[in-house]
């Protein structure tokens, strides 16, 4: 197949924007029983994020059906293993009462018989569910993620970083809000009316050179990358579609900040010519609400979508210097955001 002959114009409109985080009010939720010897149990429960038109807790609108949670005692707040009896616990999401969400341990756990203060850090889905994807360092407070194809909406809990201490005898504890620890990039593929109807597009690719990092639970999303850990999440490969006015989409997640490191390829056909076209995603700016450039570089950011639009126009082109036109505007997020977090 000849290539480099036919060209195409590819607009490419960015959106990007952060998640507003809040919590809502509700109902106690019930805390299990006390055990045969009278330790004092405890119970979990948990809020969705203000704004997210959940009015009654179900499992569904939780992200994940696991969590994993370990503690430790409130004057061993540099040894996360101290606790033997709360490490890695995995517990299970279940329907909740009023607003709040509720969980289940796989294995109960109650508060030490002494009155000792604990506290506490969390992340979701619990490593064991994962596939290898996400895996608690053996310190027990940081965590190692992998991107891939179907790595999951991870969550972690910060806001008990201030390391607010709780024993038997508090109604609650205040385990923080569950955040969104990675960032999401969505691509939309598409024509308008001047593109002849035999162009297709053969293959869609995401590249990114940062796909592996550690995550510090005790703090706001700190992130630490591994070096030369690549991915490339690939689309229609061996295959084809037509392009047309409805976008061909993907979505894809990806660490925030990283989008030096992020780069995007198409590759367009029209039976007899092939185009390959990558756009590097920090080479975009985003676009102001009346068109015109803002000169800020887009930005992969926690807990936010970047939307990439690429909408192919015109016929071929000869004249050099043609070739990729980037645009941006900024568009909200309505996907869940965080879940604050307390421990009856």
């Amino acid at each position: 197949m000849k290539t480099g002959k036919l060209k195409y114009i590819a607009t490419a409109l960015l959106a990007s924007a952060a998640v507003m985080y809040g919590c809502s009010d509700g109902q106690d939720e019930a805390v299990p029983a006390a055990s045969a010897d009278g330790a004092e149990a405890i119970g979990f429960r948990a809020v969705p994020e203000a704004g997210s038109g959940v009015t009654r807790a179900s499992a569904a609108d939780f992200p994940n059906t696991t969590i994993g949670v370990t503690a430790t005692y409130d004057d061993r707040q540099n040894d996360w293993t101290a606790y033997a009896d709360i490490q890695n616990e995995l517990a299970t999401v279940t329907d909740g009462t009023g607003d709040y969400f509720g969980f289940t341990w796989q294995t109960p756990k109650y508060w030490p018989f002494d009155g000792a203060g604990l506290i506490f850090c969390a992340y979701s889905p619990h490593d064991s569910e994962t596939g290898g994807l996400l895996e608690l360092d053996p310190n027990l407070r940081s965590l190692n993620i992998t991107l891939a194809e179907d790595v999951p909406d991870v969550l972690y809990a910060s806001g008990n970083a201030a390391f607010t201490s709780y024993n038997k005898t508090d109604v609650t504890a205040d385990l923080g809000e569950f955040r969104h620890a990675l960032s999401k990039l969505t691509v939309n593929v598409l024509s308008d009316d001047t593109v002849n109807p035999v162009v297709t597009l053969n293959s869609l690719s995401v590249k990114t050179s940062r796909a592996s990092a550690v995550l510090d639970l005790l703090s706001d999303g700190d992130l630490r990358f591994w070096a030369g850990s690549d991915l490339t999440y690939s689309f229609l490969s061996g295959s084809s579609t037509a392009l047309s006015d409805t976008p061909y989409s993907r979505t894809v997640y990806l660490f925030p900040g990283t989008e030096e490191y992020t780069d995007i390829n198409i590759v367009l056909n029209d039976s007899s010519y092939e185009y390959s076209t990558t756009i590097p995603l920090n080479g975009v700016n985003v676009t102001n609400a009346d068109g015109t450039d803002s000169g800020v570089p887009v930005s992969l950011v926690r807990a936010a979508t970047t939307t990439v639009n690429i909408t192919v126009t015109g016929t071929s082109i000869q004249e050099p210097g043609r070739g990729i036109r980037l645009q941006g505007q900024l568009t909200d997020w309505d996907d869940k955001g965080n879940l604050e977090v307390t421990i009856n």
